[in-house]
């Protein structure tokens, strides 16, 4: 249920973070009802704190008056994570974006939450390093939003997702309360995980506002290979056998020939080749990229795959990667609502889920653009309708219900990457028991027993 602010309450959070740094004009609530999905929901009023102490303040206030809080970042969010459904305030941190130091020793950075993944990366690469997780928007996805959903991006196969890479945080309770969690050492037993519990939450139990990052070095070379193949059992397959040989790239990435077709259309290059493309990339020292590669080449060629070649140098690995970056916005292109999902099954089970995200589109006449992390299971199928239409609404949820109930038949989870959210939210019963969603639902209420946080997200109140 909606709840109208009191004028009491609205002359105290203009107080707290003063006239420029807050806002109830209608333009800048409807700015901040939506991000990428379908999900709406209209906030009373929007603030853009500047630092820790302005957001204690906030929540104390909010706990106090009971007013729903949805922090955000950049806004770029798939599942209707950062949507306020329920009215009330939106905290945007993107105006706390410093970053604080950086521990060359330690291989650590320390950074605000509203710092921008890409903007994190340009500081460090003039060190020689790099924050490996690479979700599609990082050029605008704020390191706050990466943790709330525990984001990845293509390198996640290697890499592994943000939780990897996060040392420690500083979060604030719905109570006002600051505390910081987790550990700088690169291993500790002491207790509950906290930090881990807080990464993937989605902003349903405290408000991120620092993080202290682990750090890699820039690998000495990387090489991408492509290939394409005349039907999807085939690529699937192909990948299943990379991954199960241990030649452990650094990316692998599924391309159907529809959103092949899509980005050629966007791009302005030709990538239309048979049913689908694979793409890989392959990093370390040179000696290692050098073995690795005629490996994954024989294991391609053994597999049906065609019209394979090796990136000759940076200037075509970026042309490579820039296309596969392009994949999202190029599909949405085609459509008014472009609907991302990313049902993630294990490795071995691809080549069944592939076949099935093809049926699923012919079953219910919806186009399905498909691409996505297959080295670690993670298939993004892109639903492209007319959201305005109640007939193509009908017909995509009935394909998405199927999707994920696919894809929990394969030992596959709902999301690996994009969050639950609301757009996800009535299918966690699909993958947990009632009993894990008590427990869910119990870690909230003992955290934030008013439901002040980012209520109406993954099914937990």
């Amino acid at each position: 249920m909606r709840k109208k602010l009191k004028q009491s309450f609205i002359d105290q959070l203009e107080g707290i973070v003063g006239s420029k740094n807050f806002s109830t004009n209608e333009i800048d609530r409807i700015v901040y009802s939506r991000d990428a999905s379908v999900a709406e929901g209209v906030p009373e009023a929007v603030v853009w704190p500047e630092s820790v102490d302005e957001i204690s303040q906030l929540l104390f206030l909010a706990n106090k008056e009971r007013v729903p809080v949805v922090p955000r970042g950049a806004g770029p969010s798939l599942s209707g994570g950062p949507v306020p459904l329920r009215g009330g305030i939106v905290i945007d941190l993107s105006r706390m974006k410093k970053i604080i130091s950086f521990n060359e020793k330690d291989l650590q950075i320390h950074v605000e939450a509203g710092c921008v993944i890409t903007q994190i990366n340009n500081f460090l690469l003039k060190q020689g390093m790099f924050f490996p997780p690479d979700p599609a928007s990082q050029d605008v996805c704020t390191i706050g939003g990466a943790i709330s959903t525990n984001a990845g991006g293509m390198r996640a196969v290697k890499y592994g997702v943000t939780d990897r890479w996060v040392q420690a945080l500083k979060i604030v309770l719905p109570t006002g309360e600051k505390t910081w969690i987790g550990t700088k050492t690169r291993k500790s037993v002491s207790g509950y995980n906290l930090a881990k519990l807080i990464i993937g939450s989605e902003g349903t139990l405290a408000v991120v506002v620092e993080a202290i990052l682990s750090v890699y070095f820039v690998p000495e070379t990387r090489r991408m290979i492509k290939a394409f193949f005349n039907d999807f059992e085939s690529a699937g397959q192909a990948t299943f056998q990379i991954m199960s040989k241990g030649l452990n790239p650094s990316i692998m990435e599924f391309l159907d020939e529809y959103t092949l077709g899509a980005i050629s259309k966007y791009t302005g290059a030709n990538y239309c080749r048979g049913k689908a493309m694979l793409l890989i990339e392959v990093d370390g020292s040179r000696d290692e990229v050098e073995r690795k590669l005629p490996k994954i080449e024989k294991t391609l060629k053994e597999n049906k795959g065609f019209e394979i070649e090796v990136a000759a140098d940076d200037e075509e690995n970026l042309k490579l990667y820039s296309a596969r970056k392009a994949a999202y916005p190029a599909l949405a292109s085609l459509s008014l609502t472009c609907d991302v999902e990313d049902a993630t099954v294990p490795v071995s089970r691809l080549p069944e889920m592939l076949k099935s995200i093809e049926r699923i589109s012919k079953k219910y006449g919806v186009y399905i653009g498909t691409f996505g992390h297959v080295g670690d299971g993670n298939i993004h199928p892109n639903l492209l309708y007319d959201e305005r239409k109640k007939n193509e609404r009908e017909k995509v949820e009935k394909a998405i219900n199927e999707l994920f109930e696919t894809a929990i038949k394969l030992g596959g989870t709902l999301t690996g990457e994009h969050g639950i959210g609301k757009a996800k939210s009535n299918f966690m019963k699909l993958e947990h028991s009632p009993e894990s969603l008590q427990l869910m639902k119990s870690i909230k209420k003992a955290i934030d027993p008013n439901n002040i946080l980012n209520p109406g997200k993954m099914g937990l109140m």
